[in-house]
């Protein structure tokens, strides 16, 4: 947990220490098969913010994050897709199940909520192009329920992934209503 702290710490001051990143890349090798959800994520996030790829890092959290996934909020689902796609590690059978994971919620109805739908998708579909048919179901489900509560960065990310999904699959009507009417509304904000 400590590890997991210092990594956050370190990627929202954006310290980049070549010597102490080594040491805590291999104390999380020999450690990460006990981190819990919120660690793994912020490890993954913490190491995405500061644009370290240590492919051996991601190696050892993968499969303490495939045991984990039931226990990740959104949130933190958003955060491991985001770190998968800025480092464009297309790791099919993990975000095979952070879909799936995203796709229960949403058969339970809870949508995945505005402030993480435009980056997971953005992830999946522009960074990695991957859409397997849970993040389609999530994006149908989701979308339509949370875009009027969608910021403008967060609009223009989700919009910008539409493109790489496949658009036979997204073409209920009131899926693109809610969709594009809320473009329309955004419209007088775009420069």
């Amino acid at each position: 947990r400590n590890v997991a702290m210092i990594v956050n710490g370190f990627s929202k001051l954006r310290l980049r220490d070549a010597n102490m990143m080594t040491a805590i890349s291999e104390q999380l090798i020999c450690t990460a098969h006990e981190l819990n959800a919120v660690d793994l994520a912020t490890v993954a996030n913490g190491y995405a913010r500061l644009w370290l790829h240590e492919s051996t890092v991601f190696d050892a959290m993968k499969e303490p994050m495939m045991r984990a996934m039931p226990d990740f909020s959104v949130q933190n689902l958003a955060m491991v897709a985001h770190a998968y796609g800025r480092f464009f590690r297309r790791e099919e059978d993990l975000l095979e199940a952070i879909s799936l994971e995203l796709k229960k919620r949403c058969d339970q109805g809870q949508a995945v909520p505005a402030e993480n739908l435009g980056s997971i998708v953005h992830a999946f579909a522009s960074r990695l192009k991957f859409c397997p048919d849970g993040l389609l179901r999530v994006v149908e489900f989701s979308l339509p329920r949370v875009a009027k509560q969608m910021v403008l960065p967060d609009t223009i990310l989700t919009l910008g992934a539409l493109k790489h999904m496949p658009q036979e699959k997204l073409r209920a009507p009131e899926f693109n209503q809610a969709v594009f009417g809320h473009c329309l509304r955004q419209m007088p904000k775009l420069t």
